[in-house]
This record gives C-alpha cells, structure tokens and sequence, in this order.
C-alpha cells in the first residue's frame, strides 16, 4: 500500500534523506539544518515561549501533538515558520483553534496527534510548504531511515491540531508537508528524518538553531523488547524509531508534536519516551496512519468537523 495520501504538497516527490513516559523529548546526535531543508517544520510557542513543534499540511493547518496544545488556550499560541532559529527571523501567525484528538490519553499517550487552524492562510515559498500525510493503514518499513527535527523536549494517541488566525504565505522557507496514507503499513528499518529545537542532551541546554537527525525506524516485534514498558506501547497508534541495541540519535525535550518524515510523507509525531538517545530505549512516535487519527486529522482538514475538543 502506498504512505502517500492526497492531502499536502502534490505531484511527484523523490526519497528524503532522511520513558516512564516522558512528554519532553529533543533532538540528540542531530545536525544544524536549514529550514529550506525541511520547510514543514514549525515552531510552536505560548505567548513568546516556544513549546513544541508541528507540521505544515495545508496553508491554514498545522500538525503537532495533543499533549502540546494542553497547556494553554488557542489566543495564547502563535507559530514560528520559515527560520531555522527558535527565537528570531521568519514569520508569526495567530493561531485561530485548536483540536486535541478526542481519545487522546494523557496517562497512556494514545492518540497523541492534535491539529491547529490559523487565522490566515500560509504565503509558501522555499521555507513555507506543506508536508504529505500517510496514507490510511499505511505499513511502515521496519529498519527503515526516517527524518525527524525540532528545536527541543515528549504520550497515546498524542496528536493536535492548530488553526491559524491568518493563512501562511508559502515559500522556499515555509512550505506543507504531505500527510501518510490511511492504514498506510510503515517498513521497518527504514530511514525517517526528525527535526526540531530540542534539548541537545538528556538534561542539557535546548537547540537554538534548527537541529535534523536520520533514524530507523523498528519493527514492532523488536520494539516491545526494548527496555521501554512493552504495556505503555500502543501498536496501532505508536510506532518505534531509533535503536533498541545501541545509543543512536532521538528526539528529546522540545521536539514534542514535530515531525517524522518517511520519503518525504509525514509518517509520524514526536510523543515519548524515556530519557534521550539511551541505548535500548528507542524513541515513541505517534502512528499517523492509524485510522482513528488519520480519519479524524482528515476531517479537520476538510472542514468536516464532529467530535472533537476545542481549546
């Protein structure tokens, strides 16, 4: 089955190199990125703070974790795009609404996807695009390399939703990314790019310059082996990624809600795990093509929106 769904940046696109449960993850073992690398990236911030990352997947949403938009109400949000740094450069857009999944569980971390609409549509550019969504059901590829960035710190069913108060002006800097199919099947050990401003490491200083790492991501089979509780892992709406056997680069505190990317699909959401690049301890990421959340995202996105939490 194929990740890619119709939602996010269309046309053709190539291969992108690519805890107790803890809700504050970062970026460790990663590299300094431009934002034109990875220009779905954003940075979400509570009045001046900045709190979590997202994802750009149309010109008025953004994808980020559920656990991120618990915090503070909607008029206290703005997004960051279009800069590698955390604090300065780019553009700032109001956030209009925010969604929590409606089965997303704190305590678990299940459902842990959210979204958030702004007041006006993105202006893309080479900065500014959108990210492609997994298709519905997709599998994912076990081993495989995936891209995963933030700036930062990370639970089930751990994704949200932002709604700006005005829609981005899209660039080579700020640009969507496409969303994963539905029940698409993600391969294991495949490579997956995280990206972030994160912790650098575990208990250290925060990224201030955008960081990226390429990770693997696991089969489930081998993931419940790891030193993580195999009962807090959910394998419908979680999926593993790093290293079971050895430290390797992770997420950590401040990547929450950021993005994971499989052939340039955004295939997942930075949730949890324990501690940061520990060995035996890979990082837990929210399984966007599950269809709980994929049908729930899309809904959003498509203006059919039921059942959900407003903030």
């Amino acid at each position: 089955m194929s990740l890619l769904t119709d939602i996010g940046q269309r046309g053709s696109f190539t291969k992108t190199p690519a805890r107790t449960v803890s809700s504050t993850r970062r970026i460790v073992s990663g590299r300094n990125t431009s934002i034109a690398a990875v220009p779905w990236q954003v940075s979400l911030r509570e009045k001046t703070y900045p709190i979590c990352g997202g994802s750009v997947v149309t010109d008025v949403w953004l994808l980020t974790a559920a656990h991120c938009l618990l915090r503070a109400r909607a008029s206290e949000l703005s997004v960051r795009l279009g800069s590698s740094w955390k604090t300065h450069g780019g553009e700032m857009y109001d956030v209009k609404e925010c969604y929590v999944h409606p089965r997303y569980v704190s305590k678990t971390k299940t459902n842990d996807v959210g979204l958030v609409r702004l007041y006006s549509p993105l202006r893309f550019s080479s900065r500014v695009l959108p990210i492609r969504l997994v298709a519905r059901e997709a599998r994912l590829p076990a081993n495989e390399p995936a891209i995963v960035s933030g700036w930062g710190k990370l639970k089930t069913n751990d994704v949200g939703l932002v709604r700006l108060y005005s829609p981005l002006r899209f660039s080579s800097r700020v640009l969507p990314i496409r969303l994963v199919a539905r029940e698409a099947r993600l391969p294991a050990n495949e490579p997956a790019i995280v990206s972030g401003w994160g912790k650098l490491k575990e208990g250290g200083p925060s990224a201030t310059y955008l960081q990226s790492s390429t990770i693997k991501t696991i089969a489930m089979k081998l993931c419940r082996r790891s030193g993580l509780d195999r009962k807090a892992i959910d394998p419908s709406s979680m999926f593993c990624a790093g290293s079971f056997s050895q430290s390797s680069p992770d997420a950590c505190q401040g990547d929450s809600g950021g993005p994971i990317v499989y052939e340039g699909v955004l295939i997942g959401v930075v949730s949890w795990g324990l501690g940061c690049a520990r060995g035996n301890f890979p990082g837990v990421y929210t399984r966007l093509s599950y269809p709980l959340i994929y049908d729930w995202v899309h809904s959003h996105i498509t203006k059919k929106i039921e059942n959900n939490t407003v903030l």
